[in-house]
């Protein structure tokens, strides 16, 4: 199907017809009825099983607009009895929030520890493969927030049991953005919402009704007495004629004006969700699209009577009993001439259903409105096709990502994938992977936005081949979006990844593979060797999360907080050694110089230095009896100079890498008599060789002044007398402390190995790079460096040219062994006769061997 073609089917009145065809209307409507009946023994719901059916059925007999007069009240709705509600959804800056009515809300919290065990205990029986939940009225109401409870638990414990929702007569129970986040979560469909063709309780929040609230409560307590027995409808307030019709045409104008396109049209506070089974005498038909469902509202309404409208609200028993009838005693519904389409004729089913056909002047109107639902575009099967083809042209992303981490396994710094990419520079390799990046994500994030407009098939999300997709893609890319998200410093301003900065799209793939079907022994299987990607997508956050609380347990003073940080700590550091002892890690997170392996080094002296705290008791029994600790000035500063000395370590190693590239950038430099050249990356390995020395200064000076802290605080510890010594020292200690913070300022500017390259390429940036380069180490170097450089050039130069020679022969080659075919050597003097020359040759003749010889000297 091409991409502006439309679907050739109109399956409204088709769909209908096929859950006419089921009990589950009959049974849910005979449990509506017996649930309402028995509200005098003050029970709010029934619970039946049929084989693997469980039906729980609420009462309508429930008023949730008490004395209130705002009947349209919204509250928002993030979560129903502790189960976060929508997980999958954040909300952007300036979004709606998700809202339901708040009067209906509170009549389900109500009854909520009332049923919440009894439902739990049915979904965890083994025999329940199905939950059909119903309701009539404001039971439908209560019936569908217990759905949605129930979905997101489920969902939450990944079960297998199916949930469905039938309504009868509901009122409208949320806002627009409540209706989108349903869809989003691909709940649409565990929605069936039955209205009757005159029904005015299922439209009567379109309206503001807030000057007829008095009616109302009238209306509802006849309805809540009619449920009960027909004879008690007698009892109830009767609303006189007029109310009647001041109340159908308040709801009847605003119907109208919310179908209305441009200024006319006024904006709805409630919105439709799910699907609408729209009932009538002549059949039925199944909407899905909330605009549709409006218009249709509207359209059955205005063929109705004020007095009709309230009196259908208690017919839907007569309605499915009868369409129960219709389904065994099929009727011929073309009594016309038969459409050429199947579309056509699936539209003039839909509106023989709808009981519109005898009302000349709605049918246009309703056939327009069932055209604004039609699917347009490719199938979701076709668009699931599509998107494998467009799967295998982002793969060549995915595999250079994977090929930038096998580079960072095997890279002298032995920082790992991750590291290395939060201190990336800018070379071109990076500045790829992060192009890669952005492009995987956006491919990614098209996935779902069209899963969430039910574009894809309902089960893309069930199939190994999406399934393994997005969990390769996850693992592969999330420790990237970790690693820019704390690189950039953002978990300083919005808070740590986990809670604040994680993309949706993950949040999802996490549902997908929590949800795969597996075998249990593929649940079991071991590793015997470690994996290629970290099983859990977001390690390097928790390891993020671990190094704050480290750095909180150096300085916190509260022992109640400090005893939780070191909690925090200790489960940490067990899932990572049950991840590592699981072989659930990849290489890259033992790496010698990985932000994991450096946490754990910086754990294991804290703890020593919290066992040596223990022997110290004079000292320390304020602190083990409770008191708070105090932290000095000096155990920030070792702290610190242990930080130096690691990155320090680190700095050297980068540095011997840099210095052997210039030094290979020469050579070349000098094959190809780029003289000018090869000597600027001689001065750069020069000035690098001198900068190298000094980090080895700096580094054996830290190491001096870390013992001379350790001593401060064992001096400190055994309380002994603060003299001019102990000062001397402590500024000996902060002095290196900021020298070190200096060199490492002067180190990070020369451990670019990507800079070399600039010294061999022949663009514009690169030539001014080396004329820059040049005119700062002319101000550095000496003139007894300037000559150094200059000998090392001549050697380097000499080397090369007796490397480039030919080899001397070591063997007699064959070809000098064959018989060389050489003249005679003569054996007369010049002077005697010519003719006595031997004339034997073949082919030539005896009388031009006694000419003369034109060059012989007489």
């Amino acid at each position: 199907m091409a991409a502006n073609e439309a679907s050739p089917f109109e399956t409204s009145e088709m769909l209908a017809t096929f859950v006419l065809s089921t009990p589950l209307l009959t049974e849910s409507w005979r449990l509506c009825s017996q649930a309402n009946a028995s509200a005098t023994a003050l029970r709010s719901f029934l619970v039946e099983r049929v084989g693997g059916v469980v039906y729980v059925a609420f009462s309508g007999v429930q008023m949730a607009g008490g004395s209130d007069p705002n009947w349209r009240n919204l509250v928002p709705l993030d979560s129903i009895g502790g189960v976060p509600l929508f997980s999958s959804r954040r909300n952007k800056e300036g979004e709606e929030p998700v809202m339901v009515h708040a009067k209906l809300l509170n009549l389900f919290s109500s009854l909520f520890n009332l049923f919440q065990n009894q439902i739990l205990e049915i979904v965890g029986n083994p025999d329940t493969k199905s939950v059909v939940i119903t309701g009539h009225s404001i039971g439908g109401a209560t019936a569908s927030l217990c759905t949605l409870w129930l979905l997101s638990y489920l969902q939450s414990i990944s079960s297998s049991v199916s949930v469905l929702c039938i309504t009868f007569g509901s009122p409208l129970l949320g806002n627009e953005a409540f209706s989108r986040a349903i869809s989003k979560e691909r709940w649409g469909g565990n929605f069936c919402h039955v209205v009757s063709k005159h029904d005015i309780m299922p439209r009567l929040l379109f309206a503001p009704i807030t000057p007829l609230t008095a009616q109302l409560n009238f209306l509802l307590q006849f309805w809540h007495l009619s449920m009960t027995s027909p004879d008690f409808a007698k009892l109830a307030v009767q609303i006189s004629d007029k109310e009647k019709a001041e109340l159908f045409t308040a709801v009847m104008d605003y119907l109208e004006a919310a179908t209305q396109d441009g200024e006319a049209s006024v904006p709805i506070l409630f919105h439709p969700f799910g699907n609408y089974f729209f009932v009538s005498e002549e059949g039925a038909l199944c909407v899905d699209s909330p605009s549709t469902i409006i218009k249709m509202m509207h359209l059955m309404l205005s063929t109705s009577s004020p007095s009709c409208s309230i009196e259908d609200h208690l017919k839907y028993g007569d309605y499915v009993n009868k369409l129960s009838l219709q389904m065994l005693n099929q009727r011929n519904s073309m009594q016309k001439n038969i459409p050429d389409s199947t579309y056509e004729a699936g539209l003039e089913l839909a509106i023989q259903s709808s009981g519109l056909a005898n009302q000349e002047s709605a049918i246009i109107p309703a056939k327009e409105c069932l055209k604004t639902a039609r699917r347009m575009g490719p199938s979701p099967a076709l668009n699931a096709a599509s998107l494998a083809v467009a799967l295998s042209k982002v793969t060549p992303y995915r595999a250079q990502i994977e090929w930038y981490k096998a580079w960072c396994d095997e890279q002298d710094e032995q920082m790992g994938y991750y590291d290395s990419f939060k201190s990336r520079g800018s070379s071109k390799r990076e500045m790829k992977v992060n192009i890669n990046r952005f492009k995987l994500a956006k491919f990614w994030d098209n996935v779902i936005e069209m899963l969430e407009r039910n574009e894809l098939p309902h089960d893309i999300d069930k199939r190994a081949k999406w399934i393994n997709a997005s969990q390769f893609y996850k693992l592969l890319v999330e420790p990237l979006d970790i690693a820019e998200y704390y690189g950039k410093g953002k978990h300083r301003e919005k808070g740590h990844y986990t809670q604040h900065g994680r993309e949706r799209r993950y949040e999802i793939f996490d549902r997908w593979w929590k949800d795969r079907w597996v075998t249990t022994g593929e649940e079991n299987k071991e590793r015997s060797k470690f994996a290629s990607l970290t099983q859990d997508s977001c390690f390097w956050a928790r390891v993020e999360e671990a190094r704050d609380w480290l750095d909180s347990v150096r300085s916190e003073s509260d022992t109640n907080k400090l005893a939780l940080l070191w909690d925090k700590i200790e489960n940490f550091e067990k899932y990572a050694m049950q991840l590592i002892e699981n072989k659930k890690v990849s290489h890259d997170v033992l790496a010698k110089n990985s932000s994991y392996s450096i946490w754990v080094e910086d754990l294991r002296e804290l703890k020593q230095m919290k066992a040596k705290v223990g022997r110290f008791p004079p000292h320390f029994t304020r602190f083990l009896d409770g008191e708070k600790p105090k932290v000095t000035d000096v155990d920030r500063a070792i702290l610190a100079l242990k930080t130096q000395r690691r990155k320090l370590a680190q700095y050297q190693q980068k540095l011997d890498a840099v210095i052997e590239a210039e030094k290979q950038a020469a050579r070349d430099l000098i094959r190809e008599k780029k003289k000018d050249r090869a000597l600027l990356a001689l001065k750069k390995k020069k000035a690098q060789e001198e900068l190298l020395k000094q980090v080895d200064a700096w580094l054996i000076n830290v190491e001096q002044q870390f013992a001379v802290g350790v001593v401060m605080v064992c001096d400190d510890v055994h309380d002994l007398p603060k003299d001019i010594e102990l000062a001397s020292k402590q500024k000996v200690v902060f002095d290196s402390l900021k020298a070190g913070n200096d060199a490492m300022k002067a180190i990070q500017n020369e451990i670019n190995i990507e800079d070399v390259q600039k010294l061999m390429d022949d663009t514009a940036e690169a030539k001014a790079y080396q004329d820059e380069i040049n005119a700062i180490l002319g101000e550095k170097l000496s003139a007894e460096d300037e000559e150094e450089i200059l000998s090392e050039f001549e050697n380097l130069e000499s080397q090369l040219t007796v490397q480039d020679l030919p080899e001397v022969p070591t063997s007699v080659s064959e070809d000098i062994n064959e018989k060389l075919d050489l003249p005679d050597v003569p054996i007369q003097a010049p002077g005697e006769k010519i003719a006595q020359v031997s004339t034997k040759r073949k082919g030539i003749c005896p009388s031009l061997l006694c000419l003369p010889n034109p060059k012989m000297k007489e």
